[in-house]
């Protein structure tokens, strides 16, 4: 009897399953729309319903014919309502992603991406106010492995890419990460320039780790980046805080009409370059910054680049170190002032002396709109320093 009543309760449930909450191009036209890319400029070949709410589409194109990237084939599963016009895409899986470019020297770049998949994707309308985090799932994207080579030649490897974002308890904020291990740079595609540069500073192959973690709350707009990481393994780390706030959804749904509209802005006519800037200038408006870290930590490059002028120079690192210090004080106080170059040239010459970690911070009494921080370094940079707190220094 039991049997029998589950039974009928999975027959009841398979026949009820949901159908396409959106028709394939309207789901096509928002998946790429939401993430910059200018309506229109997204196509594909052809398009196939599996199932009730799953849809693959094949010869998937974004940009120009000549400079296009390429997804042999998109599929989306699990595509189900998530709120007031909103779908949510369960999974995602993207067949190998090229592009073919060249660069201003002529050379091919060819770029290729295998094993791109995603979850949790939030297909909002175009004017919708919710976050594209669905409190149903965490937003995932991994890719891996990924690679670029120049006119043939490697240069650029990546094992695994992968990103999260997800809200917390208090449902109001999310929380991001993103962490690309072990990215490999080949030097031997490089200009000669570039190759004995490196090879003056002992770089005979490059791994770089790159990750990032903050959270963000759009209904305040208040933003936390807590670490931009980019470490060379054996060399050295920089890292980067801040902290901005009025970043709302309402403004990222503002700079993502913008990008739409001016998405061919370099042909555009003066008039209409001029327009953009001052729409541009009035979006940032509402954007400040409260707190902003930059900071290096050495492990052997300081070394490495005082043998390698010290020698250029015929003196020891020992006699150079002052002398760069009170070059970057010079070069540093017609820009920013007297002041704040005293500043530079006395953590640069510590951190030359006795290499550790140097921070470059901004802490304003109260937070600085963007606008107003580009303006006064345009016009009045001897201010900056006083507008923003700058403040330089070096420890072990």
């Amino acid at each position: 009897m039991l049997v029998r009543l589950f039974a009928a309760i999975a027959a009841l449930l398979f026949l009820c399953l949901p159908s396409l909450a959106l028709e394939p191009d309207q789901i096509f036209d928002r998946f790429f729309t939401q993430w910059g890319v200018a309506k229109g400029a997204a196509t594909y070949v052809s398009v196939e319903k599996t199932g009730e709410t799953g849809v693959v589409f094949k010869g998937v194109s974004l940009g120009k014919e000549d400079d296009s990237l390429r997804i042999e084939s998109l599929t989306l599963e699990g595509i189900v309502p998530d709120g007031t016009d909103i779908v949510l895409v369960s999974k995602a899986q993207f067949g190998p992603i090229t592009r073919d470019s060249l660069d201003p020297q002529g050379k091919k770049i060819a770029m290729r991406i295998d094993g791109a998949r995603a979850s949790g994707i939030r297909l909002l309308a175009p004017t919708s106010q919710e976050p594209m985090v669905s409190p149903a799932m965490p937003l995932l994207f991994e890719a891996g492995p990924i690679s670029v080579t120049l006119d043939g030649a490697p240069a650029v490897n990546l094992a695994a890419f992968r990103t999260k974002s997800a809200l917390d308890a208090s449902g109001q904020t999310i929380v991001f990460s993103m962490d690309a291990p072990g990215i490999g740079l080949d030097l031997s595609g490089a200009s000669p320039r570039m190759k004995g540069q490196a090879e003056a500073l002992g770089f005979e192959a490059v791994r770089i780790d790159l990750s990032m973690k903050g959270n963000w709350n759009p209904a305040t707009g208040h933003l936390v980046l807590e670490d931009y990481r980019i470490a060379e393994q054996g060399t050295g780390a920089l890292s980067a805080s801040l902290v901005l706030e009025g970043y709302t959804l309402a403004s990222v749904a503002a700079f993502r009409q913008f990008g739409q509209r001016y998405a061919n802005l370099g042909v555009a006519n003066g008039e209409a370059k001029q327009a953009a800037s001052r729409e541009l200038t009035d979006l940032l408006s509402s954007i400040k910054l409260s707190a902003f870290n930059l900071k290096f930590e050495d492990r052997s490059f300081a070394a490495r680049f005082m043998a390698v002028q010290s020698q250029a120079a015929g003196a020891t690192p020992q006699e150079m170190a002052p002398v760069f210090a009170e070059m970057a004080g010079a070069s540093v106080s017609p820009l920013l002032g007297e002041s704040f170059a005293t500043q530079v040239s006395q953590a640069l010459g510590a951190f030359l002396a006795n290499p550790g970690s140097i921070v470059l911070s901004a802490s304003p009494k109260e937070p600085v709109a963007i606008p107003q921080i580009i303006e006064t370094f345009l016009n009045s940079p001897n201010a900056i320093a006083a507008l923003l707190a700058l403040q330089i220094s070096s420890t072990r």
